[in-house]
């Protein structure tokens, strides 16, 4: 009841009290015995603006507490900390991993996986951005405009040039109205080596769909 306590007060935006309560109940029985205090801690901290303190319990708990205590939501909470800390990414990657096994609903699993994508492109961590960012697409089948250049996108900044060329031409089968397809298309070709061939032969492509 007190754990509930310490909880309701967190989502009343009261976070002194919802601490307090949550410290008062660490002191008389101990974080061991009631694990998902550290997950009360962790919220409370990082709408508090105390990173590090978050990160620490939210770490701690998704790390030492039994699986039976973790909710998928609780791996969502350790990313978004994680992600406030560059060189996290691996570890915040692991909980990615972890919440996508917990959390079946395809929704929900795009929403992590962009949150992966989005992670490793600040970090310019960008070949890791681009398999994420395939592996949402998979997931999510159908792609928007959006969708077409943020795969194109991330292809060409991973300088993983023949996959741009390829999501380039995807691209401007779907929206041969948008500039940016043409674009990426002749910068990955000019920059996908020096062989003159395959370059002259990837920009007459270019020209018959000009054409």
């Amino acid at each position: 009841n007190e754990l509930y306590q310490a909880d309701y007060l967190f989502r009343a935006g009261k976070y002194d009290e919802s601490l307090a309560k949550a410290k008062e109940l660490d002191a008389s029985v101990g974080i061991k015995a009631v694990p998902r205090l550290g997950v009360v801690y962790a919220y409370n901290y990082l709408r508090k603006g105390d990173s590090l303190s978050s990160r620490k319990y939210i770490e701690e708990f998704l790390t030492t507490a039994p699986a039976t205590e973790i909710q998928s939501s609780d791996y969502k909470l350790g990313i978004e900390v994680l992600s406030k800390f560059p060189g996290s990414e691996t570890v915040a990657e692991g909980f990615i991993e972890k919440a996508l096994l917990a959390d079946t609903v395809k929704k929900n699993q795009i929403a992590l996986i962009n949150a992966a994508a989005d992670m490793f492109g600040k970090a310019k961590s960008y070949q890791a951005q681009l398999n994420w960012m395939k592996r949402g697409m998979q997931i999510k089948g159908s792609l928007t405009e959006a969708d077409h250049y943020a795969l194109t996108s991330s292809a060409y900044n991973a300088k993983a040039y023949n996959q741009t060329i390829e999501f380039a031409k995807s691209y401007m089968a779907a929206h041969p109205d948008k500039p940016q397809p043409y674009t990426f298309f002749k910068r990955a070709t000019m920059a996908n080596g020096t062989d003159t061939a395959a370059i002259i032969k990837n920009l007459d492509y270019l020209d018959s769909v000009y054409a």
